[in-house]
């Protein structure tokens, strides 16, 4: 009870921090795309806090020298847990597309404005054309996007089909692609069962507050997270794009230990 009421106190400081920058930006940078970029590189900054104040482990492979990279992405995971965004943005400043579901979530969707997300509606193909011109103006405009073609948080056994439709703001801003691969690997300093997955997954309409305490009443995590050798955009199309990152992530998550 004494560490999971440490971690909420600790937290609470580092979101207050977080939410404080993020209100001043809105309110003093008027550039929308400059003030997007500013709120990515805000929660790079609050995420490895966050992280180690919620005694998560996390074990970072990179395949390529982040600070070196002379171009923007589009960056692709598998997705298990919320805290997935915070894993990736410890690494790189990104910019995350989500759902605009997330969008109306009075809390997350509060913290997903604060941290410069771009929203779609995932259930309509009507307005895929626009979400896909809009994605390939932010990765034209320089930005890191990172999106989870899965389509949504599942229990981490294995890696789901991609969704190919959102590839194309790659093929149309020319972009390549960086795959991420997120395995959680124990729970507690013991080895995960399905079970202990539950826990740390946010899957199956599970309200936010019941897997935020799951991970709160956890007393450590451990994570390996690698980002892969970039897909080169070679004009193959959408569905090309799509399956070299898929692969790249299916054997990574299936080498992981």
């Amino acid at each position: 009870m004494a560490t999971n009421f440490r971690k909420v106190i600790i937290n609470g400081l580092y979101l207050t921090q977080f939410v404080l920058r993020g209100v001043l930006l809105k309110a003093l940078v008027f550039d929308k795309e400059l003030r997007h970029k500013i709120l990515a590189r805000s929660i790079h900054i609050s995420s490895r806090r966050i992280l180690d104040a919620l005694n998560i482990h996390v074990e970072r492979h990179l395949a390529i020298d982040i600070e070196k990279l002379t171009d923007n992405y589009l960056i692709v995971s598998n997705h298990i847990s919320f805290l997935d965004i915070l894993i990736i943005s410890s690494v790189m400043p990104v910019n995350f597309i989500t759902s605009v579901e997330m969008k109306s979530h009075p809390l997350l969707g509060f913290m997903t404005r604060l941290g410069g997300s771009f929203y779609t509606e995932r259930r309509s193909a009507t307005g895929l054309p626009e979400e896909i011109a809009t994605i390939s103006d932010k990765l034209t405009s320089g930005f890191n996007i990172c999106l989870f073609p899965e389509g949504t948080s599942h229990d981490g056994v294995d890696v789901k089909a991609f969704r190919s439709s959102l590839f194309e703001s790659a093929v149309k801003s020319g972009k390549s692609i960086i795959p991420v691969c997120i395995k959680y690997t124990a729970l507690n300093g013991e080895g995960l069962t399905k079970e202990d997955v539950k826990q740390i997954a946010w899957i199956d309409n599970q309200p936010f507050k019941e897997n935020l305490k799951h991970i709160l009443d956890a007393d450590s995590i451990d994570v390996k997270v690698e980002f892969l050798r970039p897909v080169k955009n070679r004009n193959g199309g959408r569905r090309e794009l799509c399956r070299e990152a898929y692969s790249a992530i299916n054997d990574c998550y299936s080498n992981f230990q």
